[in-house]
C-alpha cells in the first residue's frame, strides 16, 4: 500500500483489546479453578479448563495474528505476505455479525474475509455463496447517488446528524416503490424498525422534514421566469382506527337512519392537510412553499360560537381559517419576491381579512368569490355593479363533459374595477379596498356537464380582454393542486398508513408530499419542456437503462442524444403508456408505475455486474 494512502488509514480502536481481555480472563478462570480444586480437592472442575484453551485459542491467533486497518467507507485487511482485501462498511458489518453469530460472540466484532484463501494458510474465510447474499441485500444501498434525492435534501437539518442520514435512506427506500408500505420498501426488520422509529421520534418534526425541499424549490422559483402560481387548497386523509383520539378527528358524518328515524351519525377518524403548492403559468409544479397539519378537535369552541352569532364577527384566529393567512404569508417570505408571487384558492379561499393581509406584505392574489360583499358607498353590493357592466368580449375554451367527450364553451367576459367594503362586523378593523371583479360566463346551458359560472377577484389590475383571459388560464392552475393531492392518495396511498398515531403519521405525510411532488413534476416535465438534458431528472444509470429497455425510434438519426422527453416518455411506457400518435401526454398514473418497475429493473441490473456475483 502507498504511503499516502496508508497515512490516511487508521488503526481499529479496540482490536487487539478484546483478545488481550480474552487471554486474561482465560487465565483467570484457569487460575481460579485450580485454586478450587485444591481446596474442595475435586479434580475433576479442571476439565473444563484445557477445553476452554482450545476453543478459544483460534480466536486468540486470529486477533494477534492480523491488524486491521480502518475508514468511514471502507475497510482493509492487511496480513504478512498477504494480498489486501478492500471490503465497503456495510459488507463488514454483515460479515462480522455471521462470524459473531457463528463464533459464539466472545468478542466485539472480527472483520476478516478472503475471497483467495490458499491452502496451507490459516484464515477466518466466508464463503462465497454466504458473501454474494449479503451483497445482494446490500445492493439498493450501494445504488449511484440519486441527484433528485441530493437537491431535495441538501439543506435538511436536524439535531441529530443520524436522523439526517436514516431520513435519506428512508426518503430513497419509499421513492424506489411509491404506493407500498414502509415494509415492502424497506425489505427488512432492521430498516423497517429504523424507519419506525424515526418517525416516531420527538426531534423528528414535518418542518424539518420539508426544510430541504422548501428551499430546494426557493432555489427552482428564483431562476422562473414570469409570476410565480401559489396554489392553496386543503384535503383530508382517512383512516379506519379503534382509538379516534389517537389521531384525531375530521368530520361529523351521517350514515342514514334508525328505525326510529333519526339519523346515524359517525365520526370520521383522520388528519386535514392544507398545502401551497408553487407552480409557473404553463403549470409546472415547483414544490411546496407551506403546509399545515390538524385535526378538528382543535376548533370546537369557534363552531359553538358560530351557532350563537354571525359567522362574519367570530375572530379569524379562532377559526380553521387561520391556516389561509399562516400559508400565504410562510409562501411569500419564503419566496422573497413577493410582487411576483400570485396565490389562488377555490371558494374558501373568500375570506377578506386574507385580502388584507396580502395587500400588508405586498403581494397578490386571485381566488374564486362566494359571498356577494358590499362595495361602493355600501349601499349595494358587487353582484348589482356587475349587473350593469356590459360584456367585455368573449372566449372559446375546450371542456370534457361527464363522459370524457371533448366539446366547447363561448366565456361572455365582465370585469370591472370596484371599491369592495370589509364585512359590517369588521369594518372598524379592516379598510376598504379597491379589487378587479372578473366574470366568465357561459353563453346558454351545455348537456353532460355544469355551466361555467366563475367569478373572480383579485387585486391585479384587468384593462383587457387578453389581461382578462390570461386571469382565467392562471385561475385554471388551480386544478393542478387537486391532481397533487391525488398523486398522494392514489399514488403514494398515503391513506392507508397503518401506524397508530398522528405524529407518526403526520411526518410520514411530509415524506410522501415530497415524493408526490416528484412524481407530479416528472409528469409535467414532459408536458411543459422540450429539448432538455435527461439528467435533470434521471441519474445516467437510469438514463442508459431505459434506451436499453426501449429504444427511441431514430428516424435515421442514429446519433441524436437522448432528451428529457423521450426518457419520460420511455418511463411511462413502463408504466403501461401505449404512446401513440393520437394518445394525450403520459399521466402520473404510469409515471409512478413506470418508476416502481425502473427501480426493480437497476437492482436486476447491478446484481447482474460481474463485480457483485
Amino acid at each position: 500500500m502507498a504511503p499516502e494512502v496508508a497515512s490516511s488509514w487508521r488503526p481499529l480502536r479496540r482490536t487487539f483489546a478484546p483478545y488481550a481481555a480474552m487471554l486474561i480472563i482465560l487465565s483467570g478462570v484457569s487460575l481460579f479453578g485450580a485454586y478450587v480444586a485444591n481446596e474442595k480437592h475435586d479434580w475433576n472442575l479442571l476439565k473444563a479448563i484445557p477445553f476452554l484453551w482450545v476453543l478459544y485459542s483460534p480466536l486468540v491467533y486470529i486477533g494477534t495474528r492480523y491488524r486491521i486497518l480502518w475508514r468511514d467507507d471502507q475497510i482493509r485487511q492487511i496480513a504478512p505476505g498477504k494480498p489486501d482485501v478492500m471490503l465497503s462498511m456495510k459488507e463488514i458489518a454483515v460479515i462480522s455479525l455471521e462470524v459473531a453469530v457463528t463464533s459464539g460472540r466472545p468478542f466485539r466484532r472480527i472483520a476478516l474475509y478472503s475471497r483467495h484463501s490458499k491452502r496451507g494458510n490459516f484464515r477466518w474465510c466466508m464463503s462465497d455463496e454466504i458473501v454474494r447474499k449479503r451483497r445482494r441485500r446490500a445492493v439498493s444501498r450501494d445504488t449511484p447517488s440519486n441527484s433528485w434525492l441530493d437537491r431535495e435534501l441538501a439543506d435538511c437539518e436536524f439535531r441529530d446528524g443520524r436522523l439526517g442520514k436514516r431520513f435519506g435512506s428512508l426518503v430513497e427506500q419509499l421513492s424506489s416503490s411509491p404506493g407500498d408500505s414502509i415494509p415492502l420498501a424497506c425489505q427488512d426488520w432492521a430498516n423497517t424498525k429504523a424507519a419506525y422509529r424515526f418517525l416516531d421520534n420527538d426531534r423528528v418534526s414535518e418542518a424539518e422534514i420539508l426544510a430541504g425541499h422548501f428551499r430546494a424549490m426557493r432555489d427552482r422559483a428564483a431562476v422562473a421566469d414570469g409570476p410565480i402560481l401559489v396554489l392553496h387548497d386543503t384535503t383530508e386523509f382517512t383512516y379506519k382506527r379503534d382509538d379516534i383520539e389517537a389521531i384525531g378527528k375530521t368530520t361529523l358524518g351521517v350514515a342514514g337512519v334508525d328505525r326510529d328515524g333519526r339519523p346515524r351519525l359517525y365520526t370520521a377518524c383522520g388528519i386535514l392537510m392544507h398545502s401551497s403548492l408553487a407552480v409557473t403559468t404553463d403549470g409546472l409544479p415547483l414544490g411546496l412553499t407551506a403546509i399545515k397539519f390538524w385535526s378538528r378537535e382543535k376548533f370546537k369552541g369557534s363552531n359553538a360560537l358560530k351557532k350563537r352569532i354571525n359567522p362574519t364577527r367570530v375572530p379569524i384566529e379562532e377559526k380553521e381559517s387561520i391556516r389561509w393567512l399562516d400559508n400565504l404569508r410562510q409562501s411569500t417570505r419564503l419566496l422573497e419576491r413577493p410582487e411576483l408571487c400570485v396565490h389562488i384558492g377555490d371558494r374558501e379561499s373568500d375570506i377578506y381579512e386574507l385580502f388584507c393581509a396580502a395587500k400588508d406584505i405586498g403581494t397578490h392574489f386571485l381566488p374564486r368569490t362566494c359571498v356577494d360583499r358590499l362595495a361602493g358607498d355600501g349601499s349595494h353590493t358587487i353582484a348589482a355593479e356587475m349587473a350593469e357592466t356590459r360584456c367585455k368580449g368573449l372566449h372559446r375554451v375546450e371542456v370534457r363533459d361527464r363522459h370524457g367527450e371533448v366539446a366547447y364553451a363561448t366565456l361572455e367576459l365582465k370585469f370591472r374595477r370596484i371599491k369592495v367594503l370589509p364585512p359590517i362586523g369588521k369594518q372598524s378593523r379592516y379598510p376598504s379596498l379597491d379589487l378587479t371583479i372578473l366574470h366568465a360566463t357561459e353563453r346558454g346551458k351545455p348537456r353532460g356537464r355544469d355551466r361555467i359560472d366563475w367569478k373572480l377577484l383579485t387585486d391585479l389590475p384587468v384593462t383587457s380582454r387578453l389581461e382578462a383571459i390570461e386571469k382565467l388560464n392562471w385561475y385554471a392552475q388551480r386544478w393542478k393542486i387537486e391532481t397533487y393531492h391525488k398523486v398522494l392518495k392514489s399514488g403514494c396511498r398515503a391513506d392507508r398508513s397503518k401506524l397508530r398515531n398522528a405524529e407518526r403519521i403526520v411526518n410520514l405525510l411530509a415524506i410522501y408530499c415530497i415524493l408526490g411532488w416528484r412524481i407530479f413534476w416528472m409528469t409535467m416535465l414532459n408536458r411543459c419542456t422540450r429539448d432538455l438534458n435527461p439528467t435533470l431528472a434521471f441519474t445516467p444509470l437510469e438514463v442508459d437503462l431505459l434506451n436499453r429497455l426501449i429504444p427511441e425510434a431514430l428516424d435515421g438519426k442514429s446519433h441524436r442524444r437522448p432528451s428529457l422527453n423521450s426518457s419520460l416518455t420511455q418511463l411511462a411506457r413502463l408504466g403501461g403508456y401505449l404512446n401513440r400518435a393520437g394518445d394525450a401526454p403520459a399521466g402520473n398514473t404510469v409515471i409512478w408505475r413506470g418508476l416502481s418497475r425502473l427501480t426493480d429493473i437497476e437492482i436486476g441490473y447491478l446484481l447482474g455486474k460481474p463485480d457483485t456475483q
